[in-house]
C-alpha cells in the first residue's frame, strides 16, 4: 500500500521551521551576543514585526499541523 504525501501538510512544516529558526535568531541577537561580544544589541521596528510575525506564523501553522 502506498502512503501519499500531504504537501499542505509539508508547507505548513516549513513555515513552522522558518518561524522557530527566526524567533531563536533573534532571541540570540538580543539575549547571548551582548554578552559575548559586549556590544549591546536592540531590535527596530522591522525586526520587531517580523518576531511578531513569526510567532503568529508558528502558532497558526503548529495549530493546523497538530490539531
Amino acid at each position: 500500500m502506498k502512503k501519499r504525501i500531504k504537501w499542505e501538510n509539508v508547507g505548513y512544516l516549513l513555515v513552522l521551521i522558518t518561524s522557530l529558526s527566526v524567533i531563536i535568531h533573534d532571541f540570540y541577537k538580543l539575549a547571548l551576543e551582548p554578552f559575548f561580544t559586549g556590544n549591546l544589541t536592540s531590535l527596530t521596528l522591522f525586526g520587531l514585526i517580523t518576531l511578531g510575525l513569526s510567532f503568529y506564523l508558528a502558532g497558526k501553522s503548529y495549530d493546523r499541523l497538530f490539531q
